[in-house]
């Protein structure tokens, strides 16, 4: 199985119907074969984003659940050497 990478913005269109576009749903398309790879602290925007959409009434608790449900079932790896790597001399 090979394996891509996104960052939180990709999957959170995948929650907010106003930012999905047709890439966005063509990578959530790409799990049937593959995985993704996330940076370390993916869940956390994630987690701030979801919080903030509630907060400003974009999503309901209910939405929430469900994509937490969907992002949950998802072949997803995530990348415990982030902060190595984001300190790293380039």
């Amino acid at each position: 199985m090979s394996g891509f990478v996104i960052d939180a913005s990709v999957a959170l269109a995948w929650c907010f119907d106003d930012e999905a576009t047709e890439a966005t749903r063509a990578l959530l398309d790409r799990f049937e074969d593959e995985h993704t790879e996330v940076p370390s602290l993916w869940h956390l925007e994630l987690a701030n984003a979801l919080a903030m959409g509630e907060r400003h009434r974009r999503i309901t608790p209910a939405r929430t659940s469900e994509f937490i449900a969907l992002i949950t079932g998802l072949p997803i790896v995530i990348d415990d050497q982030t902060p190595s790597r984001a300190r790293a001399p380039s």
